[in-house]
């Protein structure tokens, strides 16, 4: 790991695009106990056991922006890549 960066104040916060942020917001403070930190609109600041989360609605892209719109997956076999089975 390289000296200087990141610095001791940084902290990696993990974006999350939910399908529907009021029921995210629930889950992740009255079931999994996270603490709110900020909100803006739709989008909003967890802490959960250390971790930073922000948690954002899916859509269509603005003005300005890529051309590639962030939306929740519709189903677990769409994140079945990306978890991993240490038993094989």
């Amino acid at each position: 790991m390289s000296k200087g960066f990141p610095e001791g104040a940084s902290a990696l916060t993990h974006i999350l695009v939910v399908a529907d942020p009021i029921k995210s917001k629930e889950f992740y403070l009255n079931v999994l106990g996270a603490d709110l930190y900020a909100e803006y609109g739709t989008s909003m600041v967890l802490e959960f056991i250390g971790n930073w989360l922000l948690l954002v609605e899916g859509g269509e892209t603005d003005r300005g922006q890529a051309d590639n719109p962030v939306r929740a997956t519709e189903g677990p076999e769409l994140v079945g890549p990306f978890v991993h089975d240490p038993s094989g």
